[in-house]
This record gives structure tokens, C-alpha cells and sequence, in this order.
């Protein structure tokens, strides 16, 4: 398995350093191409950081009340940043953030930290009533 495979993130990084400590040629547009291949590792965590957070308020408003978000809901979120984490990109969303995004746009009384691990939220054998206990019930890491 490459880099590339296993991190994307970090082979965009490792990509970029290359390219910057290249001497400048005529015809490579250098800094571009370095702003390019930074901009594909960010935008696969954004891309994922929204998949969470998206995830994270259905599971918030099914904990408050559990007719307002079908299960289906769920886990179609749930599968959209199983997808998105592809290629070791979960490595690099700050969960925690991403948690005081879903708080600031809830009317719910939140805990300060997530309550449910990033390896749980994009795990195969993802359970929508564990994680909703999870949320209920608070942080435990």
C-alpha cells in the first residue's frame, strides 16, 4: 500500500514539500501547483468534517426526539462520511471542531468533547442506538 493510499493528506503534504524544493523552471507554474495539491488534502477534510457533522446533528436531534430524524436518515449520513473517509482521511479531522459546530447549531445542551470516537461513527458495523446512548450519556474518552 502507497502513501497515497494509506494518507492522502499526508502524501499531498509530502507532494507539496517536493514540488517546493524543486529549483523554479520556466513552464512550471510551481507555487500553483503546490496551492492545487494542498487544496485536494483540505478539501478531503472539509469534505468529511461536513460528513461528520452532518452525521453528528441527526444524531443529536434522534437523541432529543427519536421521530424527527428516520433511521434511514442516519445511516445515509453515516455511509456519506464512511465514503469521505477514504484514503486515511479521518486522521486529520479535529472531531472535537467539527462537535462545536454541531453544539453552536443545535438548541440542545451539549457535552464540550464528542462523545462518540471517530472510528465509531465510520465503523461498518456502525449502531445508531449505541450512538445515540453515546450521546445521551456524555463523553467517556
Amino acid at each position: 500500500m502507497t502513501l497515497y493510499d494509506d494518507d492522502f493528506v499526508r502524501w499531498t503534504q509530502q507532494q507539496a514539500a517536493f514540488f517546493r524544493s524543486m529549483p523554479a523552471s520556466e513552464g512550471l507554474d510551481i507555487e500553483h501547483l503546490v496551492d492545487e495539491i494542498e487544496g485536494l488534502g483540505r478539501s478531503a477534510i472539509a469534505d468529511l468534517s461536513s460528513a461528520i457533522r452532518h452525521l453528528l446533528t441527526r444524531l443529536v436531534n434522534r437523541s432529543v426526539d427519536p421521530s424527527s430524524v428516520s433511521i434511514e436518515d442516519i445511516y445515509s449520513a453515516q455511509s456519506e462520511a464512511i465514503i469521505s473517509a477514504d484514503a486515511g482521511v479521518w486522521r486529520h479531522v479535529d472531531l472535537d471542531q467539527v462537535w462545536r459546530l454541531v453544539k453552536r447549531s443545535t438548541d440542545v445542551e451539549l457535552y464540550d468533547r464528542c462523545p462518540i470516537a471517530i472510528d465509531q461513527l465510520l465503523a461498518v458495523d456502525f449502531d445508531e442506538h449505541r450512538a445515540v446512548a453515546l450521546i445521551v450519556a456524555g463523553p467517556a474518552r
